[in-house]
C-alpha cells in the first residue's frame, strides 16, 4: 500500500530545500524537460547540464523515492504516489518563483503537454532534451544497475517507456512548434559517445525506425538470458 504521500506532504520543504540547493533565480528562466526511456543515459546529460549551467534545480522523482522512509528499489511502485506528489509541487514551486530547472523523467505520460504549457505561459524559455540509446543497451544497463543499486524497471514499464518517450516527444514539438528546443542525445554504447541534434524537428531523421514491441520483447529475453 502506497502510504508515501504522507511523508512526502509533511517533508515537502525539506525535499525543496534538497532542489534548491542554494540555487538562484536567473534571467532568462530555462526549462529543461528530459525525455528517454529507462537507462538511456539521461543521468549523464543531467551531470554535464548542471556542471556547466549555473542555478538550474533538478526534479527527478527517484532521486524523491529514494528519499522517503521504506524504500529499497524493488518496491517504486508502493512510492509512486509520494514521488509523484514531490515532483509536482517541486515544479509548480519553481515555475511560480521563477528558478530555472530540469524536469528529469522519461516523459512517457501526455500530463508533459500541461507542464510544458505552464512553462510557456510563464515565460520560460523550453529545451526538451531527449535522449536515445539502443533498446537492448538500454534494458542491459537497467539489470546492470538494479545489481548494484536495487532499483528495479519492470520489463513492462520499460517497453512502455521506449513507445511513449519517443511518440509523446514527436507529439510536444508537433502541439509547440518552434516554441520548444528539441535536442537529440543518441548514445552509443560500444564507443560510449553521443551524438547531439539541436534544433530537431522531425525524429526520424536522426533516429533508427521504431522497432516492433516482438523485437524489443526478443532483445530483453536474449539480455536477460546472457
Amino acid at each position: 500500500m502506497d502510504n508515501s504521500i504522507t511523508y512526502a506532504k509533511a517533508h515537502k520543504k525539506e525535499f525543496l530545500a534538497q532542489v534548491l540547493n542554494g540555487n538562484e533565480e536567473v534571467q532568462p528562466k530555462t526549462a529543461v524537460f528530459l525525455a528517454g526511456a529507462p537507462g538511456s543515459g539521461k543521468t549523464e546529460v543531467v551531470n554535464a547540464l548542471t556542471s556547466i549551467s549555473a542555478n538550474l534545480c533538478h526534479i527527478d522523482a527517484d532521486t524523491f523515492r529514494a528519499g522517503l522512509p521504506g524504500y529499497a528499489g524493488d518496491n517504486a511502485a508502493d512510492y509512486q504516489r509520494g514521488a509523484a506528489f514531490l515532483v509536482d509541487y517541486n515544479f509548480s514551486w519553481l515555475v511560480a518563483h521563477r528558478y530555472s530547472f530540469i524536469l528529469d523523467g522519461t516523459f512517457a505520460t501526455r500530463k508533459v503537454a500541461m507542464n510544458i504549457q505552464r512553462a510557456l505561459d510563464h515565460d520560460y524559455r523550453v529545451l526538451i532534451y531527449y535522449v536515445y540509446q539502443d533498446p537492448a543497451a538500454a534494458f542491459d544497463y537497467t539489470q546492470r544497475r538494479q545489481t548494484k543499486e536495487g532499483r528495479v524497471v519492470p520489463t513492462d514499464t520499460f517497453i512502455k517507456a521506449y513507445y511513449a518517450a519517443r511518440e509523446n516527444v514527436a507529439a510536444m514539438k508537433a502541439q509547440f512548434g518552434n516554441q520548444v528546443t528539441l535536442t537529440v542525445f543518441r548514445k552509443n554504447y560500444q564507443t560510449k559517445m553521443a551524438d547531439s541534434f539541436v534544433d530537431v524537428t522531425d525524429l526520424s531523421t536522426v533516429l533508427p525506425p521504431v522497432l516492433a514491441q516482438q523485437d524489443i520483447e526478443a532483445m530483453i529475453q536474449r539480455s536477460i538470458q546472457n
